[in-house]
């Protein structure tokens, strides 16, 4: 049987065999220019110069030292810089400042627009203050390969500690400086392997067509290695190093050298060009798959593989032989998470094009991103339709439709005191009557807004892994989905939903989205085009308005649309040249005679007039606009006006229910405020089980915590112990020896899924100064912290909720890291949604006993049989505390009892305070159950093996 590998490449040499010249029909069908024809004899002279560049760059780095307090993280306080600066760049290093800043500077004058440029930083780029140089010509097929990241990582780690031959001489600036031109040279010559590639790809497109369409990037390799040109290349290069690093007037013999030829030519060989092969075969890899689509959403639901309405429509955007699509396995899609990132994508010839949602025939446009679109310097160049096809997903266990006899008459799996309906905002605003219809038998009905139907159905999915009646209380509403899709995932289709707003005809019917395709040019004009105008007015004169529209009225421009669009906010205020803007649609191309001639004198009146779009109009368009519906939806602007992609979505959360009843338990301690983790964990773990309980009682750190339970104020305590991305929780390891010396047990452990969320009041992430959260949700968000706010500076605090308090009260700018109920709990706006690193991000709570109820020696035996009565794993472990005295010798001799009787190690710390290595206070957890023989035996031998060991619990785990 042939594997899934081996099928696709089957597929893609039938096809080619069947039709030899299939990849050029590939660039003949498409509507899109190909890239303009390249010579590698014509692109000779680049290289070379580039060369001469790196050498001269290297050269100049050689005269300073490594000096690593340069690329050392927070290393303002290590340098000696003020204050301020190790505030604002706590997490970064004194070199990414430097580089960071140096890259905003140039992308003011249009740097990183061109092909042969890639940024270090590109999140971070400002807008140019020039105009884009456009051109009708491509050199390459757009792409987004970029490994300057492992560039900067090769040139810190491997190349400067062979060329610099100090260590540390406290030129940090000048080393910093000449650092920028080496890496920005060696990132320019390292990226021009893509015109390489082109030109050898456009020498023989058989040939690479083959290799590409098969995936073998081994024959690519192969195919782009010349050892007798690359043997030219060093000797080359050698030659210029002696000659540019040593004084000519020396002789050859006693001649001194700033960076030895060999060395310069050895870090040629080793690394440049390893990477730029590196960057050939990553482009000829997309080569044929392009062009490249940037859209909003993920490429599938996350984990659940569902395609999604985002990625269809960016599919519509390629005109490309569905053969070619079969062979190479789809298409070459750039997801970015908002339209702002859509657009940047294109700007930064990350992608060539940008589909976005424009406006649909019920909800009008999205003004804001209709604002965006005017601010950039991207044109509208297509327009697709698709219908919208609303449908509720359920999981496999829910009960559906609801029970219409209401809450009096429900059945387990039916009813319940509240649903959950999971959507985007647009689908939730479409179906309002349906909702109301559908639960209309006393049900309470929360609406959880996410950002993407993906995002609906990956939570639906893990919210049906829990509780029945979790499963049975929730669905989701999304674009339609094949019933396969959702049935290999767990999940259900359950029925159609017709969309509240009335169609053309008055009636309830279909309802059509417009996504509009951005780029950088429009195409040439054909038989029926429309074409989108913006132009601002002041108001200082009357009549204003009737002036410029006379301009289209002179030269008999039909216009189909016009549009006042809100004035948008620059800097926190309105300047006077947004107080009026508007946005126009006409019927024909703007290279017409007439249009060209109404926009020259529209552009007398008010220099700030640009063409938005240029585009052939969609069979959809003509439709609704000789129905009259496209006026009408256009006349009306989305309910809500936020940026696109402030909204984030609140995660599942598990209910906040408190109970109150104190007649049995003192309390349950957890780590405060109210809406932690911890809280949550403690919800969760009480939720059911058979024990009266008492008032949940927070407290302010974990030693707190502890120390309730430890002096008897509560029953119980919940701490977290160990995080699957940064492991053992250190407050908690040190703090439980007292808890356990003083008699505290430990009855069960429990594991909760943290999707953390950023909160803030900021609207935009470049607006945040400060990110505030407990120093474990720091480190389990570290790497997005990096890649989206890497100038904030990073506060530690006491919790994640207590994070959000300070958040709230704060000035502008500073966010929070907490789960989405802390944030939703104090009304504290989620600006983005699982910022965690990991997306299996967990954290293993244990929940202790104070003394006098593990006198009573029933706690473990009510948390087993809960567990078990409602399906839950159950697996003992047992956990005992040691002492040791001469450190890895007898830690060995603990490991060995266990090993030797099979008994698996699930967890192992050291207290802080015990040092070094194996020295002092250890606990260890193990799998098996006290009153177990085999456990019998295992802890007669620990005990005479090491200086002290004390069981602190034996306990069900989930």
């Amino acid at each position: 049987m042939l594997s899934c590998s081996q099928t696709v490449s089957a597929i893609a040499t039938c096809l080619i065999d069947s039709s030899s010249h299939w990849y050029r029909n590939l660039i003949t069908m498409s509507k899109f220019p190909k890239p303009r024809e390249l010579l590698l004899g014509d692109l000779r002279e680049d290289l070379i110069r580039q060369e001469e560049t790196i050498i001269f760059a290297l050269i100049e780095r050689a005269q300073f030292g490594v000096n690593p307090k340069v690329y050392a993280k927070d290393s303002g306080a290590g340098l000696g810089a003020s204050e301020e600066f190790a505030r604002a760049n706590a997490n970064g290093s004194f070199l990414d400042f430097m580089l960071m800043e140096t890259e905003k500077l140039h992308s003011l004058v249009r740097r990183y627009t061109a092909p042969d440029e890639q940024a270090f930083f590109p999140e971070q780029l400002p807008k140019p203050i020039l105009p884009t140089r456009l051109s009708a010509e491509m050199s390459l097929v757009p792409n987004s390969i970029n490994i300057n990241r492992k560039i900067k990582a090769v040139y810190v780690n491997r190349i400067l500690p062979q060329m610099c031959t100090t260590q540390d001489d406290k030129n940090y600036g000048s080393s910093a400086v000449t650092d920028i031109a080496a890496l920005q040279a060696l990132s320019k010559r390292i990226h021009y392997g893509k015109f390489i590639a082109e030109a050898k790809f456009q020498a023989n497109e058989e040939k690479y067509s083959k290799l590409i369409a098969a995936h073998d990037a081994v024959g690519l390799m192969a195919e782009l290695t010349k050892p007798t040109v690359e043997k030219q290349v060093l000797e080359r290069v050698r030659l210029k190093a002696s000659t540019y690093g040593s004084d000519p007037q020396q002789s050859s013999d006693k001649r001194d050298y700033k960076v030895a030829p060999d060395l310069i030519m050895q870090l040629y060989k080793d690394f440049v060009m390893p990477l730029t092969k590196e960057v050939q075969v990553a482009y000829l890899l997309q080569r044929l798959d392009h062009p490249t689509v940037a859209y909003v959403g993920e490429a599938t639901a996350q984990d659940l593989n569902v395609p999604t309405a985002a990625q269809q429509t960016a599919v519509q955007c390629l005109v490309t032989p569905l053969p070619y699509m079969a062979a190479t396995g789809g298409f070459a899609g750039h997801p970015c998470a908002t339209a702002t990132e859509v657009l940047d994508a294109v700007r930064t010839n990350q992608a060539q094009y940008g589909v976005v949602v424009f406006e649909s025939t019920d909800l009008g446009t999205n003004q804001a991103l209709q604002r965006t679109i005017i601010a950039s310097d991207l044109v509208i160049a297509r327009e697709i339709w698709r219908p919208v096809h609303c449908m509720a997903v359920g999981a496999v266990g829910v009960a559906w439709p609801p029970s219409p006899q209401g809450p009096a008459s429900q059945s387990a799996g039916e009813w319940g005191n509240s649903w959950t309906v999971r959507g985007t905002r647009q689908a939730l605003a479409r179906i309002d009557t349906w909702i109301a219809s559908i639960f209309s038998h006393g049900a309470t009905v929360q609406q959880v807004v996410v950002r993407s139907d993906a995002e609906a159905l990956s939570e639906l999915r893990a919210t049906g892994m829990q509780t029945q009646s979790d499963v049975a209380r929730a669905i989701a509403v999304v674009d339609s989905v094949s019933n396969k899709h959702l049935e290999r995932v767990g999940l259900k289709h359950l029925c159609d939903i017709q969309p509240d707003r009335a169609s053309n005809d008055g009636t309830r019917g279909a309802t059509w989205e417009r996504s509009v395709v951005l780029q950088k040019t429009y195409g040439s004009a054909s038989s029926s085009d429309q074409t989108a105008v913006a132009f601002t007015l002041d108001g200082s004169k009357p009549g204003e308005l009737t002036q410029a529209l006379s301009c289209f009225n002179t030269h008999r421009v039909n216009l189909q649309c016009i549009q006042s669009l809100a004035p948008a906010a620059q800097g926190g205020t309105t300047s006077a040249s947004d107080a009026f803007c508007f946005y126009v649609v006409m019927d024909g191309h703007a290279t017409d005679s007439n249009i060209s001639s109404a926009l020259a004198d529209l552009k007398k009146l008010t220099p700030d007039t640009r063409v938005v779009g240029c585009y052939m109009l969609a069979e959809k368009s003509r439709e609704l606009s000789t129905s009259g519906t496209l006026h009408l939806h256009r006349r009306n602007s989305l309910v809500d006006t936020s940026p696109p992609g402030a909204d984030a979505p609140p995660s599942n959360a598990p209910d906040a229910k408190i109970m109150q009843d104190t007649s049995t338990c003192k309390g349950i301690a957890y780590l405060g405020p109210a809406a932690t983790y911890s809280h949550q964990a403690a919800l969760k773990i009480f939720d059911g089980l058979d024990i009266v309980t008492g008032p949940f009682v927070a407290c302010g750190s974990i030693a707190a915590t502890l120390a309730q339970v430890r002096a008897a104020e509560v029953d119980y305590a919940v701490v977290p112990v160990e995080n699957s991305t940064n492991g053992s929780v250190s407050d908690t390891v040190d703090a439980l020896a007292a808890a356990t010396a003083a008699g505290c047990v430990v009855v069960s452990s429990f594991r909760l899924p943290i999707v953390h969320c950023l909160g803030t009041s900021a609207a935009t992430l470049g607006e945040i100064s400060e990110v505030h959260s407990k120093a474990q949700a720091l480190a389990q968000c570290q790497q997005w912290l990096m890649s989206n706010v890497p100038t904030a500076k990073v506060v530690p605090s006491e919790s994640t909720a207590a994070a959000v308090q300070h958040a709230l009260a704060a000035k502008h700018g500073v966010a929070a890291i907490a789960s989405h109920l802390a944030c939703e709990s104090q009304a504290l706006p989620v600006l983005r949604a699982g910022v965690q690193d990991s997306p299996d991000n967990t954290t293993r709570f244990l929940v202790l006993a104070s003394p006098g109820v593990a006198a009573r020696g029933d706690s473990s035996g009510v948390f087993s049989a809960s567990r078990a009565m409602v399906g839950g794993a159950l697996e003992w472990r047992t956990c005992v505390q040691c002492t040791l005295r001469d450190g890895v010798s007898e830690l060995a001799a603990l490991l060995y009892p266990l090993s030797r009787r099979n008994m698996r190690v699930t967890w192992l710390a050291q207290t802080a305070a015990s040092t070094p290595l194996g020295v002092g206070t250890h606990f260890l957890e193990f799998e098996g159950q006290c009153d177990d023989a085999l456990m019998d035996e295992a802890m007669k031998e620990l005990r005479s093996l090491v200086s002290s060991v004390r069981s602190v619990g034996s306990y069900p785990s989930a």
